[in-house]
């Protein structure tokens, strides 16, 4: 295909065919983007032997070195450090924590979204702006069968150009939706692991003292009784 027939294709769909070619830069673009950071993400927890935080105190510091730079790990970081907060507080503040970490998780996922809708709307579109060129233009003349033929076919370009962009942005958010869903199970996970240390620690017996984690300024239970 030659630039002229590009040009005729652009001219036929009103201009639809360069408004979805954009989309589609803008969707790989997009899936780019986040299949980038999903497979630094999805490499930090292949690497972690252990997989979830246990529920001792320096059980979740580790946790949170293993996978430092993930948003699991700065999540087990972020609890760890605010272990000693009353139980019901630190529910609340941990909750609060992972709907602040979801705009990161699914940055720029609502384009695909948008595009799986726009797009085929706007392929229809361009091929019913092509039928209307191709009838107006054979309406002044005799119509043969092959002009209105090519005519047609052309003005469907469009149609099935919005298909493809919406079947390509489709696939990529199915795929990020699913690892969305994988992170947001793994923070819960350090959410429960966090609460269930903080419990159990907070109705330790008496006598019983805290040790400090090292690096990170906190305390952890040590079972002789006595400060690290």
């Amino acid at each position: 295909m030659n630039h002229s027939n590009v040009l005729n294709l652009l001219s036929l769909s009103g201009g639809i065919l360069g408004v979805l070619a954009l989309m589609m830069l803008l969707a790989l673009a997009v899936i780019i983007e986040r299949a980038w950071f999903f497979a630094y993400v999805s490499h930090a927890a292949a690497a972690d032997p252990i997989g979830e935080p246990g529920n001792r105190r320096e059980e979740l510091a580790d946790y949170a070195e293993r996978r430092a730079g993930t948003p699991e790990g700065e999540f087990a970081r972020f609890a760890a450090a605010r272990i000693d907060t009353p139980a019901r507080a630190l529910e609340q503040t941990l909750e609060q924590r992972v709907l602040a970490l979801l705009p990161t998780l699914d940055r720029r996922l609502w384009i695909l979204d948008s595009t799986i809708t726009l797009a085929p709307l706007f392929g229809l579109l361009g091929s019913i702006i092509g039928m209307i060129h191709t009838f107006n233009l054979l309406g002044g003349r005799a119509a043969d069968a092959p002009s209105a033929t090519v005519g047609i076919a052309n003005a469907l370009i469009a149609t099935g150009a919005g298909l493809l962009v919406a079947i390509v942005a489709l696939i990529g958010l199915n795929i990020f939706n699913n690892r969305v869903r994988e992170i947001v199970r793994r923070l819960d996970s350090v959410k429960l692991a966090a609460l269930a240390i903080a419990q159990a620690e907070q109705h330790r017996p008496a006598g019983v003292k805290p040790q400090v984690i090292e690096g990170l300024g906190h305390s952890r239970t040590c079972s002789s009784g006595h400060s690290a």
